[in-house]
């Protein structure tokens, strides 16, 4: 007799009809699974229909000692807050993945004067979207060519409506410059009309029409026109040179998984339109005792959750149940390939992988024995901090342990100590957060790593004696004369430590250091741009916050602001003709 589990089955009479997250638990408080639901109720009565579940998730049904429910508005809320639920709690029956991240499209707008851009975030009717896309770069290199070939404008609308000249791109023939009546609206609509089928696969009967219109243009002596079409096909030749794994469908996905012992890696190709649009992969943290059917399931419940699902996957999996495309096994011709070729690249990724985490591995024994530490180092925390002459002051510190870096610990801090240029007190300020925090959540790091010398060393020092951590170990990375890279000291309880020139563990340490200082540098940059934007609003007398926020949404930036007219600045709400005129005598 099948097992059904009263706790589940007497919550399920009051459970609402509403999207949420449930929270399963076992009897001793160890959260056993996070889920979501559209409708919580029909959810979780498909666990009191035992002949149904899988082995493993019966096994987890019969462990249940108590479930919490947490309604939200919208089905798309109920996912993001399961997913920080796993990320943060890390639940045993959940698959936990690494390297999940959102992935950019390809965008063309509709309205009166469409534009083409890249494009990251949820999905709506606003636009025609295309991809995914690997990463920004793929995307930036669709842009280039669909520039060269179809002439759409990339600008955002802020800028797009302020032109009163062609810029740059209409020069060098990569924009048509419909912001100045350069092109007429139903030729720009016309190519509007291409660049869309082109990207939804009727390439064929493109090329030929562009054939066709180069032979007319050349026949009526428009040379001019003639080289215009003869590039856009050229253009459009290399977008088409793809590889013959893309005859695996219309709309088609190969999820494969690969596996290395208990390592497992989910690599994914994206085929779109017959274009390969990317791939990606995604290595599993922890899959407790699921088989690979259940990992694939789980993976592609996920996974297509916050992404348009396609017509099939394929896999290398059988047994794998997914109720939001069809899903095959091909054995033999076009696709089984496009299988095998996915599942060799997860191989050999994970094989990378686990290489890497091996040299890390050993990397973090030698320091260990190298320092005379009795404990391994399982968590190392940089910190380093950045600023001009003392101002936008920022701290910043990175994770690193035997499987890389811990990207999910790494923090930026806005300084708040009022010593301007002062290192020490940045530094002092950022120890002492970030150490009171993990000591809090019981997380402290096995190793403190300073980018600095014996000064920065003694201010450290002193942080960790009034914090009563005295005992956690504090390594300084120093600089030595002419701050030549392998030349580094390594400061450690009162020792000088030099390695040797080329030494692998150098390497890591330096790696780990530049780590922290690209994260500082960026967080940085990021405080800059923005203090530097409001300083320049800030001093326009009559404009508060309301009306700098409605300037910056209507022009696009603090620059686009300046560079406006009277009229066009009285075009935004809330802004009378005195306050545009003293925004304009700021510049002009």
């Amino acid at each position: 007799m099948n097992y059904v589990n009263p706790i589940i089955e007497k919550i399920c009479l009051d459970a609402p009809q509403t999207p949420g997250v449930y929270r399963m638990y076992a009897a001793d408080g160890r959260l056993l699974y996070v889920g979501k639901a559209k409708d919580l109720a029909v959810r979780l009565r498909s666990y009191l229909d035992a002949g149904r579940l899988s082995a493993r998730i019966a096994k987890m049904v019969s462990e249940v000692a108590r479930v919490e429910l947490a309604v939200v508005p919208t089905e798309s809320q109920a996912l993001v807050l399961e997913q920080d639920l796993i990320k943060r709690l890390r639940p045993k029956y959940n698959i936990l993945l690494r390297d999940d991240k959102s992935y950019p499209f390809l965008v063309i707008t509709r309205g009166a004067v469409p534009r083409l851009g890249k494009y990251r975030g949820a999905r709506n009717k606003s636009a025609h979207f295309f991809g995914p896309f690997p990463d920004g770069t793929a995307v930036a290199e669709a842009v280039r060519i669909l520039e060269a070939a179809f002439r759409l404008r990339t600008c955002r609308d802020s800028i797009f409506a302020n032109r009163s000249r062609p810029c740059l791109l209409w020069q060098i023939k990569k924009c048509s410059a419909p912001c100045c009546g350069k092109i007429s609206s139903e030729d720009y609509e016309a190519s509007v009309r291409g660049a869309v089928e082109f990207l939804k696969g009727k390439n064929p009967a493109l090329l030929e029409t562009l054939g066709e219109k180069m032979q007319e243009a050349a026949e009526a002596h428009d040379y001019e026109a003639a080289i215009a079409l003869r590039d856009q096909i050229s253009s459009l030749s290399q977008v088409l040179k793809v590889s013959p794994l893309a005859n695996i469908g219309e709309s088609a996905d190969v999820v494969a998984l690969a596996r290395a012992g208990e390592a497992i890696a989910i690599e994914v190709m994206f085929s779109r339109n017959f274009i390969i649009t990317g791939d990606f992969t995604y290595f599993v943290e922890s899959a407790g005792d699921a088989n690979d059917p259940e990992i694939i399931g789980e993976f592609l419940e996920s996974f297509y959750s916050e992404r348009e699902a396609p017509k099939v996957v394929l896999t290398n999996i059988a047994g794998v149940v997914f109720d939001g495309a069809k899903v095959e096994v091909p054995t033999s011709g076009v696709k089984a390939e496009a299988v095998r070729n996915v599942v060799k690249n997860g191989e050999a990724k994970l094989e990378r992988r686990l290489l890497n985490e091996k040299a890390a591995e050993k990397y973090l024994a030698e320091l260990q024995e190298l320092l005379g530490l009795a404990t391994p180092i399982e968590r190392i925390d940089v910190f380093d901090n950045s600023h001009i002459s003392g101002s936008f002051k920022v701290g910043a510190v990175i994770s690193a342990g035997a499987r890389g870096f811990i990207k999910n610990l790494y923090r930026k801090y806005d300084i708040k100590s009022t010593e301007v240029g002062d290192d020490f007190a940045m530094m002092r300020e950022v120890l002492t957060r970030r150490l009171t925090r993990c000591r809090d959540e019981g997380a402290l790091p096995s190793l403190v790593m300073i980018d600095g010398g014996e000064p920065q060393m003694r201010a450290a020092r002193t942080v960790l004696s009034l914090l009563d951590m005295a005992d956690l170990p504090l390594l300084g990375f120093a600089k030595t004369e002419g701050h030549d890279a392998g030349n580094e000291t390594l400061l450690f309880d009162g020792r000088r430590i030099k390695l040797p020139e080329g030494s692998a563990l150098l390497f890591y340490l330096e790696r780990i250091r530049d780590e922290a200082h690209r994260f500082a540098i960026g967080a940085h940059r990021s405080k800059r741009g923005g203090e530097l934007v409001r300083s320049v609003l800030d001093e326009i007398e009559g404009v508060g916050a309301a009306r700098k926020k409605a300037l910056l949404l209507y022009f696009g930036s603090a620059k686009n602001v300046l560079d406006a007219g009277v009229d066009e600045l009285m075009k935004v709400r809330g802004i009378s003709r005195d306050t545009a005129e003293k925004i304009y005598r700021i510049k002009h």
